[in-house]
């Protein structure tokens, strides 16, 4: 929470998780669900990203972070490549494609934007108006964004048709 809206006993609003069980428990089980507070998405990105990531965002967001269930051994276990993300996010998010391309690059990871991003614009797979997609490449799979009014829903390392339908 921040400081001055508790002074003024404001509570922001609280993105709340579509429900992406029956989509996801069948391949993934949980690893970590809840909300990533306004303090640690002033701190990671400055930790990882420099100067110019420390403002992305100034409220929390939702987030469920699951392990392929097909990982079973502790090696599979004990690397990132198992887990995939799924965030949510109200409000305007400066974490659009070229910012969040560049944060995944300063992390290491081989990033680079796919021909398959639609926008309300019109394009052969054009989406309702308001909102659009962007899909990346990256070393431990897809990342897509898709933008609907002031939602923003994150999905990475989730096979490209399941990340569409998580945030479709």
């Amino acid at each position: 929470m921040n400081p001055r809206e508790y002074e003024h006993k404001s509570t922001p609003p609280v993105p709340l998780m579509p429900n992406i069980h029956p989509l996801v428990d069948k391949l993934y089980k949980p690893y970590d669900i809840g909300q990533v507070g306004q303090l640690d998405l002033l701190c990671c990105p400055k930790i990882f990203g420099g100067k110019a990531f420390s403002r992305l965002t100034r409220r929390g967001m939702a987030a469920f972070t699951g392990r392929a269930a097909a990982a079973a051994t502790a090696a599979e276990k004990s690397t990132t490549n198992s887990l995939a993300l799924f965030i949510c996010r109200r409000g305007e998010m400066p974490l659009g494609g070229g910012l969040y391309r560049a944060l995944l690059e300063t992390l290491g990871e081989n990033t680079r934007a796919e021909a398959g991003s639609r926008s309300s614009a019109g394009s052969a797979a054009s989406l309702p108006e308001g909102e659009s997609e962007q899909v990346f490449s990256t070393d431990e799979g897809p990342v897509v964004i898709t933008t609907r009014g002031k939602l923003v829903f994150v999905a990475e390392s989730f096979p490209l048709d399941l990340a569409r339908k998580l945030t479709g």
